[in-house]
């Protein structure tokens, strides 16, 4: 007989690039465990891999894929695997009682212009698991800003140190509009009181918010590495609708991935 995993509870930690969410997602997991199993996971590690690759093999830099691939293209992409994980490891997910999510679809809808984010986009967004609790990290700006000029963040290399801070703002001021229209979602002021105090706060909602744990007897083992999915299974569901003025990008896929399975997933 099939025995089915419970879903795990989903906890997404959302906000401007430099505002502490993996801060926050790294305190989480040690204050929850060991009472509970915890899976701490960036959205789209596979075709970040996937991106970086195709920048260092056809424009000679990792990060060159940011201005060499399209919005929409990007957006499309990191969603389909963020669907292809949750269709295809649906059990390895089951292992835990909670995960936490840095990013989620609200990133990639912030980063897009209006007519980027177009219906296959929306389509993947709706495709996604559903999350339990969304923490919107609202930071300082200027202060977000210093902190990734000081860590010489890629992104800063990419939009200029003269134009962070603008970008940064505007950045946010879509996070504000998003969750504007979500009134579920729970705004963490993340300048008050340093990451530390901002990580306890956190803690201190999800604990009220939790359901009971399932207990040690009942929980099951946890991997000792949390599997990706296959890229193959991503790209296969790529190459259904690629982008037109993004070929170079689909050709790349098919000519690395050239035995692309055809799972269920495919069929999206």
């Amino acid at each position: 007989m099939t025995t089915t995993q419970p879903s795990p509870y989903r906890i997404v930690l959302e906000g401007i690039d430099g505002v502490g969410k993996s801060t926050v997602v790294r305190a989480l997991r040690d204050g929850l465990e060991p009472e509970r199993s915890v899976l701490p996971e960036t959205m789209a590690p596979v075709t970040l891999d996937l991106f970086r690759a195709y920048g260092r093999d056809v424009h000679g830099a990792p990060q060159a894929y940011w201005s060499a691939v399209s919005r929409r293209t990007k957006t499309q992409v990191f969603l389909t695997e963020g669907v292809v994980r949750a269709t295809y490891l649906a059990d390895a997910y089951g292992a835990y009682e909670v995960v936490l999510h840095d990013r989620w679809w609200q990133t990639f809808q912030a980063y897009s212009e209006p007519e980027d984010f177009d219906d296959r986009c929306a389509f993947l967004r709706d495709a996604l698991p559903d999350v339990d609790l969304v923490l919107y990290l609202r930071g300082d700006v200027e202060a977000c800003a210093a902190c990734l000029v000081a860590d010489d963040d890629w992104l800063v290399r990419e939009v200029g140190a003269d134009s962070i801070v603008a970008f940064l703002q505007r950045l946010q001021d879509r996070y504000d509009a998003l969750f504007a229209d979500h009134p579920d979602t729970v705004v963490v002021d993340a300048g008050v009181g340093g990451p530390d105090a901002v990580a306890e706060a956190v803690l201190a909602e999800i604990c009220r918010r939790l359901p009971a744990s399932r207990g040690a007897a009942e929980r099951p083992s946890v991997p000792t590495r949390f599997a990706h999915p296959d890229p193959r299974d991503v790209v296969a569901v790529l190459l259904q609708d690629p982008v037109t003025n993004d070929r170079e990008f689909f050709d790349y896929l098919r000519s690395r991935f050239p035995d692309h399975r055809q799972g269920p997933v495919a069929k999206l």
